[in-house]
């Protein structure tokens, strides 16, 4: 489906097909692009593969702002010799900054930049791995990068969060929830909602006796 097919689907679900419209087609637009953002953040939809050229002194390498998730990241040296670099936070890197003196060991990824915990000694490549967001859609004949049998369950964000506009005559609380439990059931929840689950699991659990 394109834009234009998503933004029909849409107003179809949501009983919206008659001039004036409820929503605008670009609340809508942005909408299904959030859509197509939140899915490929739940369900990882979209790998990406990357090198980058790195010299002597280099502590950064400028990464694509869309790859949100990096799970492998290989430093490959001229003579051959490979190592895996660590994901580490910032406290762990500039720990690091002090102690290393043989080149990078891990890196810190933070908003389209990713930072050595230690200067290249000699020309290197950085090879990435991980997962990315899709382009967005901006022509009525875009489609979304993800596969197309997803499609049509893009709608049920943008349902969500139409109903969740304060409006007297459109908001429904109750139709958001449930465009939303439809998306969930066919992406998977956020990673913020399967941390929280994680780390209620891992709670021991207590009765308390009066």
């Amino acid at each position: 489906m394109n834009l234009a097919e998503l933004r029909a689907a849409f107003r179809r679900d949501a009983m919206d097909q008659a001039e004036p419209y409820g929503w605008a087609n670009k609340d809508v637009d942005a909408w299904l692009n959030e859509a197509v953002e939140e899915a490929c953040i739940r369900a990882r939809l979209l790998r990406f593969t990357d090198e980058y050229s790195m010299l002597p002194g280099d502590e950064s390498a400028e990464i694509d702002h869309r790859c949100f998730e990096i799970t492998r990241a290989l430093w490959c040296e001229a003579d051959g010799r490979q190592r895996e670099l660590d994901q580490l936070d910032i406290l762990e890197r500039d720990a690091n900054r002090r102690a290393i003196a043989d080149g990078p060991r891990g890196f810190v990824h933070r908003d389209g930049v990713l930072d050595l915990d230690a200067p290249a000694r000699e020309a290197a490549t950085l090879k990435l791995e991980g997962y990315r967001l899709a382009c967005p859609m901006r022509a009525e004949t875009d489609r979304p990068e993800i596969d197309r049998l997803h499609h049509r369950h893009l709608v049920d964000w943008a349902l969500a969060c139409a109903y969740r506009i304060p409006d007297v005559e459109l908001e429904d609380a109750s139709r958001a929830l449930a465009a939303e439990a439809r998306f969930e059931r066919h992406f998977g929840p956020s990673p913020g909602a399967r941390l929280r689950r994680a780390q209620t699991a891992n709670t021991p659990h207590r009765n308390q006796l009066w």
